[in-house]
């Protein structure tokens, strides 16, 4: 199945995806009759915006051949592999979301209202963060997050960054409902004029309708805006949903509290400790040991040291 993926693309869908940005290039006056000429002075013209647009179709273009060759072989995405095309899609797509949005304008308008946002929903994710480090820290390690405060810190880190995706998806959302109202309100206006147009050439009835307004290019830059979105919007939630769902995230917690926290290779209290545990000092009384595991990177074990030297 894979040496057949390959083919096709090689051998059908490269030849016909070439031969469609040909007959495009030719069309809008890149390229100069024959195809097989340089681009002309017309391709240097070309603004940013145009250059995000393909930077967006040519990451999509290479996801799809890559996703399309795993399903035909049954193998899975290498990191290596999707990450750069992952982010490629990504980083271009809130390229164009500036550039056609207008967003540094936006801005301009109203800086003040924009930084107490900004910092509102700082301070919100920051909070929250805290709040589900210090939860954490309570179901493993079974003490207050507050009497642990370097891991306290770390966690809060971690978390804000998975918070921080959250609220990059959800703006991420917001902006492909806004690019769908566009590219939808571009492809009525595009479609109105075409159906003027063919209704004259096939009736000859009236005037010659009269274009007040040439189109701009905008459908074509609404469209590719809105499938970009539509990936953005999708891929730092699903790797959030893998990264769950294989416990990794518990486990780079456990990991971060043990590298901030538990800097004792030994101690009385645990004189039964497996292998390669580490310990930290909870206070004068109690003592934690993280023990290698597996799944969770470590497992937490409390003791009270004052308890257990007496009942000796």
């Amino acid at each position: 199945m894979a040496i057949i993926y390959i083919l096709a693309v090689l051998f059908v869908a490269l030849p016909a995806a070439g031969a469609l940005l040909g007959k495009a290039a030719i069309k809008y006056g890149f390229v100069s009759h024959p195809p097989y000429s340089r681009l002309t002075a017309k391709s240097k013209n070309l603004g940013a915006e145009a250059y995000c647009v393909a930077a967006v179709l040519i990451s999509l273009a290479a996801l799809l051949v890559v996703a399309g060759y795993t399903l035909a072989s049954g193998e899975k995405i290498p990191v290596a592999v999707g990450a750069p095309i992952m982010s490629a899609i990504v980083v271009s797509t809130l390229a164009l979301s500036i550039i056609t949005l207008r967003a540094t304008i936006i801005y301009r308008l109203s800086p003040k209202v924009f930084n107490v946002l900004a910092s509102s929903v700082a301070l919100l994710v920051v909070l929250v963060a805290s709040i589900y480090a210090d939860a954490h820290i309570a179901k493993y390690l079974e003490v207050q997050g507050s009497e642990l405060p370097a891991a306290l810190r770390v966690l809060t880190l971690l978390l804000s960054a998975y918070w921080w995706t959250l609220v990059f998806t959800a703006i991420s959302l917001g902006l492909y409902i806004i690019a769908l109202l566009l590219w939808a309100g571009s492809s009525l206006t595009s479609t109105d004029r075409r159906l003027l147009e063919l209704s004259f050439v096939m009736y000859g009835s009236g005037p010659v309708p009269q274009v007040t307004k040439k189109r701009g290019g905008k459908e074509f830059v609404y469209f590719t805006l809105f499938v970009g979105l539509a990936f953005t919007s999708l891929i730092p939630i699903n790797a959030l949903a893998s990264f769950e769902k294989e416990k990794r995230l518990t486990r780079l917690a456990n990991e971060l509290i043990v590298f901030s926290v538990f800097h004792l290779k030994e101690h009385d209290c645990f004189s039964d400790a497996a292998e390669g545990a580490v310990f930290a000092l909870i206070d004068a009384e109690r003592v934690s040991a993280a023990t290698p595991d597996e799944k969770l990177g470590y497992t937490f074990q409390l003791r009270n040291c004052a308890e257990a030297n007496a009942t000796r």
